[in-house]
């Protein structure tokens, strides 16, 4: 739950409420203390409203402005006014946090940082903030989902492989199971499977992919390893759907992330999964949108949750269904 909160969110008794405000309520202008008053206040009674219903709560800052939107020009105001009034926010929206016991999720700082890497990268064209300055593409999504999922506690681990390359054994853990290896062949069923999302242009700020690139994501959150033990002096090719990789013993001893390698054989099963999701979020925009703030809702609100829910947990269902183990396999090359 991120922006406005009323009572009908309730309804749903989630487990974990985030909550984020910010962006609008830093009126898109310099940092005054009515503006911070005010975000105090309101975020306040938020997590009030949450805990009270046994809610585990993240509050989460705004993020930053790329470029002052065509709609808030100020004559006197840059975009650096507007995010240190962002800032101001987030410092109390850290402090709020300690002061109910919630956790927090920093998003403006990622964001920030982001924001100056990928212009380094790409251009000054290139804004993580997104092409209006303010609404975020994939990439900033990317950084945004980060922030939060980092707040959750999630530890990002996927399973390992183990490989004795001269002993030909394997051994997986966490959710990755080695079916068969012949000192060649690795054949494994992930039961856990890396985020491999692949955009047409990864170097605009449209691209989930991109994203992935200015923030410790697969390090911190998408952490897929295979180690080999005893191999080769001169390292190993490995081949793994449509990646060909060369490493070295060194790196194959420490440990390889596999989820750095996008093209592989869970793409198109996290595809599926990924337009499954898209659906269900679709379906969750018209419902708060449009069914629960239509104008005669209030007196027919139960009867809307109850129908529109109905709906939202056949997409649901239909998620869950698409979340099955993957059978793939890596070979292995001796590197003359």
């Amino acid at each position: 739950f991120a922006g406005r909160m009323d009572n009908d969110c309730l309804r749903f008794k989630p487990t974990i409420a985030t909550t984020s405000y910010g962006m609008n309520d830093h009126q898109y202008r310099s940092y005054s203390r009515g503006i911070g008053a005010a975000y105090d206040s309101t975020m306040a009674d938020v997590v009030k409203k949450f805990q009270a219903a046994g809610t585990r709560v993240i509050i989460g800052s705004a993020g930053t402005v790329g470029m002052i939107p065509s709609w808030a020009s100020r004559p006197g105001t840059d975009r650096e006014d507007l995010n240190l009034n962002l800032a101001k926010l987030r410092n109390i929206g850290v402090d709020l946090a300690v002061k109910t016991g919630s956790g927090f999720a920093d998003v403006f700082t990622p964001m920030l940082l982001a924001g100056y890497e990928a212009k380094k990268r790409n251009g000054d064209a290139y804004m993580v903030e997104g092409r209006d300055g303010v609404h975020p593409g994939g990439a900033g999504h990317l950084v945004m989902a980060y922030a939060y999922l980092r707040s959750f506690g999630f530890d990002g681990n996927l399973g390992s492989i183990v490989v004795d390359f001269t002993g030909k054994k394997a051994v997986g853990r966490d959710g990755q199971e080695v079916t068969a290896f012949d000192g060649t062949t690795l054949s494994v069923r992930s039961h856990r499977l890396p985020f491999c999302v692949i955009d047409a242009d990864p170097n605009q700020p449209d691209s989930v992919q991109s994203g992935t690139g200015l923030v410790p994501f697969d390090a911190d959150l998408n952490r897929l390893t295979l180690q080999v033990r005893n191999a080769p002096a001169k390292g190993l090719t490995m081949i793994w759907g449509e990646t060909k990789v060369d490493l070295s013993r060194d790196e194959l001893a420490r440990g390889v992330n596999l989820a750095q390698y996008r093209n592989n054989p869970a793409r198109l099963a996290f595809a599926a999964l990924m337009e499954a999701v898209k659906a269900k979020q679709a379906f969750e925009t018209k419902q708060i949108k449009q069914e629960f703030h239509a104008k005669d809702a209030g007196p027919r609100m139960e009867e809307i949750v109850r129908t529109t829910e109905l709906g939202r947990d056949a997409l649901v269902n239909a998620i869950k269904g698409l979340v099955r183990p993957v059978d793939h396999s890596i070979r292995f090359e001796v590197r003359s």
